[in-house]
Order: C-alpha cells, then sequence, then structure tokens
C-alpha cells in the first residue's frame, strides 16, 4: 500500500471512528485518545490531518453532508425540479446514516461550544441560498403572469 493510500485510509478511520464517538457521547466527554483508539492509530494523526478535535468534529460533518453543500453551491435549486431532487438528496444522505440528525440536534441544543457555530453557518447557508432562490423562482413565475 503506498503512503497517499494509508494516509487515506487512517484519515478516514479516523472520520469514521469519531463520527461513532460522538453520536453516542456529548462532545466534551468524547477525547482525542478513546477516538484514535477506536480508529487504531495515534492522536498525532488526528493532529496531523485535522489539527484537533474541533477540525476533525467539523470535517466529519463537512463530508456527511458534502453532497447538499455541494448542490448548495451549484444550479439545483433554481427550478422546482431541483428543490425536489434536493430534498430526495437530503433525505438520501439522512437515510444513510440515520444517527447523523440527532448529533446535529444534540450540538444545536448546547448554548455555545465547539460545532454549534459550524453547524448554525451551514444551516444559515442553506436557509439564505434557498430562500433566495425561492424568490427568484417565484419573481419569474410572476413574470409569466404565474402566482
Amino acid at each position: 500500500m503506498s503512503s497517499s493510500e494509508s494516509g487515506a485510509s487512517v484519515r478516514e478511520m479516523l472520520l469514521k471512528a469519531a463520527l461513532k464517538c460522538f453520536i453516542s457521547d456529548d462532545y466534551h466527554k468524547v477525547t482525542t485518545r478513546l477516538i484514535a483508539e477506536k480508529a487504531d492509530t495515534t492522536v498525532a494523526m488526528i493532529r496531523y490531518y485535522f489539527g484537533n478535535k474541533e477540525g476533525l468534529y467539523e470535517e466529519m460533518i463537512k463530508e456527511k453532508l458534502g453532497s447538499l453543500l455541494d448542490a448548495l453551491d451549484g444550479q439545483i435549486l433554481s427550478t422546482t425540479k431541483g428543490f425536489s431532487e434536493y430534498f430526495q438528496l437530503y433525505y438520501k444522505t439522512m437515510i444513510d446514516q440515520p444517527d447523523f440528525p440527532r448529533l446535529i440536534l444534540k450540538v444545536l441544543a448546547l448554548n455555545q461550544g465547539p460545532g454549534r457555530r459550524f453547524i448554525s453557518q451551514l444551516l444559515e447557508r442553506g436557509r439564505t441560498r434557498g430562500a433566495k432562490n425561492v424568490a427568484a423562482l417565484q419573481k419569474k413565475g410572476s413574470d409569466k403572469g404565474i402566482n
């Protein structure tokens, strides 16, 4: 196995271990040592790939929500059919990892703390882009005489 392949697999193992740990316990109770143990690696690898626990946490969320974020950055929400496709993508993403929505809600329930700001920014990004596209579609419908 090449060093880039082993590097990718260590990184992936850390992300999977982190997801399991953060779903099963509160953020503050999960340690980098525990995550590294579950990934069969060292804490140094967390620092190497992610900087720290918060960096790992944010990357884990980005990876899980990546396809949704990419869709928000694209043109999918520029048509009514695209909104339908976006919601199908959302539900597929959540079905693939059924405990993930619970993790997001657990983080948002905290008044403050790592991850809350990050998830709030992601949700706001989705809300503002979605609202902008809904307004554009409404205007397009108004311009055609459709209400």
